[in-house]
């Protein structure tokens, strides 16, 4: 791939390339809504992305939160998303790498990861990276 891999802190300015990788995740967001969302993100969590030559072509989110029944935090990876474009060339081990140091850096005893039953592209990224199926994860929308 050419060019360099960037990872930084994701930024208002960055809404457009956010929102149309939400859009290729299946969570279509204008990008006006982007830069309130970004801001929202409750301390700690992060957002990263990714960059090649000045084009934004992948995301990752992580919260790390109290629980009661662990003494340390724990980390969730809340989403990632790559450019379809680019997807297999590393961006979304990068960016998962990124949030896992992160984690550990505030402290998490772990980390996990959710995804949607039919995402089976994602399950098998995950597996091939380390991550191991612990369990179901069940949801109500309101």
């Amino acid at each position: 791939m050419p060019g360099s891999l960037l990872i930084r802190p994701a930024v208002a300015s960055d809404a457009a390339a956010i929102s149309v990788l939400l859009g290729q995740l299946g969570y279509p967001t204008s990008p006006e809504g982007i830069p309130m969302r970004l801001a929202a993100l409750t301390v700690p969590s992060v957002a990263l992305v990714a960059e090649r030559e000045a084009a934004v072509i992948g995301v990752v989110t992580a919260h790390a939160i109290s629980a009661m029944h662990s003494p340390l935090p724990v980390a969730w990876l809340t989403m990632l998303v790559v450019a379809e474009a680019v997807r297999g060339g590393g961006v979304g081990r990068e960016l998962v790498a990124h949030a896992e140091r992160w984690a550990r850096s505030v402290g998490a005893a772990r980390i996990s990861v959710t995804s949607g039953m039919l995402r089976n592209d994602a399950h098998d990224f995950y597996q091939r990276i380390g991550y191991a199926k612990t369990g179901v994860r069940f949801g109500k929308t309101f």
